[in-house]
């Protein structure tokens, strides 16, 4: 009961926030105030955003099942592009693409700033917003009752990626590249003044993991390339999954045993082989059988009722064959 209540505040709260963040930057882009983006939004992009290195934590309780490597892997980019490729950009403003007359390269001099360095970032928020909103909306209400998520809402949650994904990688490669300058002129280890530029020493080490991550000499974004190139692979896996959850195949004709249907709607095998387990084990200790129903993590909690099981078996008189074995076993 307690981690569906927790899971229902913490989707509510990044549903509220990224609504919050989109209603903002559309707000700001409707009067033409786009040089203003990161002034207003930056408190709050990096409380939400930095509020999902929960979801890590999620995976590593058991809480949801997304595997954890995945969801480290998805979380940390999203800061990385809000801490190390946003922050810096917004806050010493430059353009690798400056106007005619040229710019200067110095990152105290704001001359060289363009507005539509902030409608980058603004597209990238934009795409954020609509696929944090349909999926902390899904998982909310997929946490309470499966069953009772709209289709809208699962076509969406499947359906959404095919624009908002390519838009928000592309968002974030060119933030990347477009801080390549600020760290080629001072915030790149392997440059002077690296120390006396940056803002403080936690935002060091993200330029100093951003700069590892870029080539500062070449201006060639490693980022970039693998998400250029993974793109297409991880692209059309989201089209199969989509395909599988939107179309699924027709289930196949029920033969052989037949294992009851679980609450979430599907067969498992999980409530039958606990009853089995039970009734084995109740000849032998009825408190031991009463546990194994009890058990609610039977997936990897199993193994520890078969091995106490045949621990009491091995030593009821009834058994004293087998004890015996098992003793032998030892001395070998």
């Amino acid at each position: 009961m307690l981690r569906v209540l927790y899971l229902c505040f913490y989707n509510l709260f990044g549903l509220c926030g990224w609504a919050m963040i989109l209603f903002q930057v559309v707000s700001i882009l409707l009067e033409g105030r786009v040089t203003n983006l990161w002034k207003e939004l930056e408190g709050t992009v990096k409380l939400v955003q930095g509020a999902a290195v929960l979801e890590i934590m999620h995976s590593l309780l058991g809480l949801v099942r997304s595997p954890v490597s995945r969801t480290f892997v998805q979380v940390t980019s999203r800061l990385l592009t809000v801490w190390a490729s946003m922050d810096p950009l917004y806050t010493y403003p430059y353009t690798p693409f400056p106007k005619g007359k040229g710019c200067n390269y110095s990152i105290d001099v704001v001359e060289c700033s363009e507005e539509w360095n902030y409608y980058i970032g603004a597209m990238t928020l934009i795409a954020w917003s609509f696929a944090e909103i349909i999926r902390y909306s899904f998982y909310g209400i997929n946490t309470v009752s499966p069953k009772s998520v709209p289709f809208v809402l699962v076509w969406f949650r499947y359906s959404g990626f095919i624009i908002l994904y390519p838009v928000g990688v592309a968002g974030e490669m060119l933030c990347a590249y477009m801080t390549l300058p600020l760290l080629q002129k001072g915030m790149c280890p392997r440059f002077e003044g690296f120390l006396q530029t940056c803002p403080s020493y936690s935002v060091t080490l993200l330029y100093v993991f951003l700069a590892n991550y870029v080539s500062c000499e070449d201006k060639a974004c490693s980022a970039v390339e693998d998400g250029v190139w993974g793109l297409p692979w991880l692209y059309t896996t989201m089209l199969g999954e989509r395909k599988k959850r939107l179309y699924p195949k027709p289930a196949p004709k029920l033969q052989g045993v037949v294992f009851p249907v679980s609450k979430n709607g599907e067969r498992s095998t999980t409530n039958a082989a606990k009853e089995i387990f039970a009734m084995a084990m109740e000849s032998t200790d009825a408190k031991m059988a009463d546990k194994v129903k009890k058990e609610k993590n039977w997936r990897f909690g199993y193994t520890k009722h078969i091995l106490n099981n045949l621990v009491v078996s091995a030593k009821s008189q009834k058994h004293q064959k087998l004890t015996k074995v098992l003793q032998g076993d030892r001395d070998c």
